[in-house]
Parts: structure tokens; C-alpha cells; sequence
């Protein structure tokens, strides 16, 4: 399975572009999607803007639910990852091996409160 996504990895950026995918996939289908996702990856290059963060994790206390994440550093790698072939693979798998609940793409910034979640995350707490 995909590498922990750890709090700083998400944290760091100044500004994300993030997709997140919610997939609903049979038990009996889990480890061929598992399988299928590894190999569909952003690990290699998409444009000039490889994912730094990518992950598929397990929904605790739903058997069959998935989240597919994905954060870039830029709207362009985003965005030339939509376009991808690879891309349409992995939404070619998600189709035949279960049922794509929700998907979006976020953006945050930098600010004031995110500064403050990840203080709160690495121990520290407000004030």
C-alpha cells in the first residue's frame, strides 16, 4: 500500500492543490484495487510537477470505503495530471472495480489557521 502521508508532508506547502477521490469497492475486489492503484500512482513525473503526496486510504468502520488522495505544489501539475492517461487508468479501475462516491479538487493557502492546525498537530496548542 501507498507510503504513510505524513502531517508535515501536507502541511509544508505554501499553497495545495489536492484531489480527493471517494471510491466504494467490494471486499472481494479490495486487493485487485489495491494492486491496480499501486501501479497507477503519480510516482513518475506528469508534467514538470510530480505529486509530493499520494495515497490511497482505507475508511475505518466502513469495509468498503476508499480515499484516494493526491497533493501538487502547483495548479498546473493538477491540472496536467487530470489530463493524463494515466489518470483516465486510474478512473478506468475505480469504474470496473467498484463505484466512485465523490471527487474533488481543492485548493488552500497558507494562513493564520493553517499555521495554527499544525502547530496543534506537532504537540504545541494555542497560546
Amino acid at each position: 500500500m501507498a507510503e504513510a502521508v505524513t502531517t508535515s508532508l501536507i502541511l509544508d506547502y505554501r499553497s495545495v492543490y489536492g484531489l480527493e477521490i471517494m471510491i466504494q469497492i467490494r471486499p472481494d475486489k479490495h486487493e485487485e484495487f489495491v494492486q491496480a492503484v499501486e501501479e497507477l500512482r503519480p510516482g513518475a513525473p506528469v508534467g514538470d510537477d510530480p505529486a509530493e503526496v499520494s495515497g490511497l486510504f482505507h475508511r475505518t468502520g466502513a469495509e468498503d470505503r476508499f480515499l484516494w488522495l493526491e497533493r501538487w505544489a502547483t495548479l498546473g501539475g493538477l491540472s496536467d495530471r487530470l489530463a493524463s492517461d494515466n489518470f483516465r487508468a486510474l478512473l478506468g479501475a475505480i469504474r470496473v472495480l467498484g463505484e466512485l462516491k465523490e471527487a474533488r479538487v481543492v485548493t488552500s493557502d497558507e494562513s493564520d489557521q493553517l499555521a495554527l492546525l499544525r502547530d496543534q498537530l506537532q504537540g504545541g496548542g494555542p497560546g
